[in-house]
């Protein structure tokens, strides 16, 4: 049987022996939506490059970053769960940020061959709130969740002009350790939540899955519903559904929002910047 390919001017997509590859690895992989948009975006810079997807256990993670380090065509990695931090341990050299977290969820190839790593999390969830015209200086955050996308985020908006950051999470000894370790590398007041602090904030992120599809409840929100007011921002990490209960409500309110997409939106910007040799 052989296959026959239809040649059009449709066909728009560079893969030859000189493309770069972006592995995306995950352990599951299938839910991933961005590698086609990543490949887009690469090739839009005139980048003969391609994002694929690879679905990797964590026996294997050490040896297939090795096998991408000896591949000179793999010009760097994207990382998802559950792989973040141990990717981080296999990295040559990494950002400040990326140091301080102890993961990364991206890591590219210095011209030396060896890997360097950052984590855009944090910056994709600032981006997003800044987007909506959001002003950091002198204003109180609340956030939920000081898991791996909840700590990424406290870094980052340790880092701007806010005047406290109040962390709220189940654990108590792990909130504890994490507000203490932001405390030293920041000069924004780092708080635990109680029910005193946790009123009149300005900005009200949520790092954990409650309102997530399969969740305990999807109507579920993180927050006590008397927290909300009309002049907050209030954004949520969960990308499904793509409106959570605690935005629609937000949104009733008249609270401007940050959705899931939007802050995936800015970590895939995050991402790209990284991988082309930029800063961000």
């Amino acid at each position: 049987m052989s296959v026959q390919v239809a040649h059009t001017e449709e066909i728009k997509l560079k893969l030859d022996g000189a493309t770069l590859l972006f592995p995306i690895i995950g352990d599951p992989i299938a839910q991933v939506k961005s590698p086609a948009g990543v490949s887009e975006s690469l090739q839009a810079l005139g980048m003969n490059a391609l994002c694929v997807p690879l679905k990797v256990a964590p026996e294997h993670l050490a040896t297939t970053v090795q096998t991408f380090k000896n591949t000179e065509n793999v010009a760097g990695i994207i990382i998802t769960v559950p792989h973040k931090i141990n990717t981080f341990a296999l990295c040559d050299s990494a950002t400040e940020r990326a140091e301080f977290l102890g993961s990364c969820n991206m890591v590219r190839r210095n011209l030396d061959g060896s890997w360097h790593g950052d984590m855009s999390d944090g910056l994709g969830m600032v981006a997003a709130i800044a987007n909506t015209g959001f002003e950091f200086n002198n204003k109180r955050a609340l956030l939920i969740g000081i898991g791996g996308a909840g700590t990424a985020i406290a870094y980052q908006l340790s880092q701007q002009a806010l005047t406290e950051l109040v962390l709220s999470d189940a654990r108590t000894e792990h909130t504890r350790l994490w507000a203490e370790k932001l405390q030293k590398h920041s000069s924004v007041k780092i708080s635990i939540a109680n029910a005193e602090n946790m009123q009149n904030c300005d900005l009200i992120v949520n790092a954990t899955p409650v309102g997530m599809t399969g969740f305990k409840s999807e109507t579920a929100t993180p927050i006590p519903l008397n927290l909300l007011q009309s002049h907050m921002t209030v954004a949520d990490v969960i990308t499904m559904p793509a409106v959570t209960s605690m935005i629609a409500l937000a949104r009733e309110l008249g609270c401007k929002t940050v959705t899931g997409k939007d802050m995936f939106f800015e970590v895939r910007n995050a991402i790209l910047q990284f991988l082309t040799n930029q800063d961000c």
